[in-house]
């Protein structure tokens, strides 16, 4: 019995990793498997506009229980929010990326360079304001938006 990763001391998978590179991209980055993996995006010269955070996932009609409602299974709601796992979601900006924010985010790493670009948003790191300056910042990162 037992789910993903049953008797596996670490990791039950390893990170999801998106590269998006040379895009523009416009929507919502979210993960909910927080539990059993981090996912790990990166930005190289790329603009996406949306939530980029860990989130709670629910089955939209609650869960299927019939056979004729099998097709309903990956139908569920996603909601940003901050989480306890022992994984979560990291973003990595370099200098040619910029990330719109525009709704709540929450993360437990944040790397940018130089001349990163985040709109839209108020940072927090461990509960306290914070600007965004080039560097790493790691703990409960929230991305509030404006």
């Amino acid at each position: 019995a037992g789910g993903p990763g049953a008797g596996n001391s670490g990791a039950a998978f390893g990170p999801l990793k998106v590269f998006l590179r040379n895009s523009d991209l416009t929507g919502d980055l979210l993960h909910a498997a927080t539990a059993y993996n981090d996912l790990e995006v990166h930005l190289k010269n790329a603009s996406v506009t949306g939530v980029i955070s860990s989130c709670t996932a629910s089955h939209y009609n609650g869960m299927p229980d019939t056979p004729e409602q099998y097709l309903e299974i990956g139908v569920v709601e996603s909601f940003p929010c901050p989480n306890d796992d022992s994984y979560g979601v990291a973003v990595e900006l370099d200098a040619d990326s910029v990330w719109t924010v525009t709704g709540d985010s929450y993360l437990r790493r944040l790397s940018i360079e130089e001349s990163t670009s985040i709109r839209g948003a108020e940072l927090f790191v461990n509960g306290n304001p914070a600007p965004f300056a080039p560097g790493v910042y790691e703990g409960k990162i929230a991305l509030k938006a404006k």
